[in-house]
């Protein structure tokens, strides 16, 4: 599975921050990210790019709702990179 580590720190801290959150739009934007993650779980191991790409987008998109800041994001990818999860 691609990037274990990062998935579940991301839906322990979205599911909080969701309850926070009353703009349509960013409602809808956690619900986008929650589907992504699922397809993410499924990805066949010859996805690894496409993996990337929309780990990226959801790291980007929680730092731009104020979930999460740049070093924590940086500090998620890290450890699956470290244990080859990328």
């Amino acid at each position: 599975m691609y990037y274990p580590h990062s998935i579940k720190t991301i839906r322990t801290k979205i599911y909080p921050a969701q309850k926070g959150m009353r703009e349509p739009g960013q409602q809808k934007t956690i619900g986008h990210i929650l589907w992504m993650l699922g397809e993410i779980e499924n990805m066949k191991c010859d996805q690894s790019a496409k993996a990337g790409r929309w780990i990226g987008w959801i790291l980007a998109n929680m730092e731009f709702m104020n979930i999460i800041s740049n070093e924590e994001s940086r500090d998620m990818i890290r450890i699956d990179v470290t244990n080859n999860n990328d």
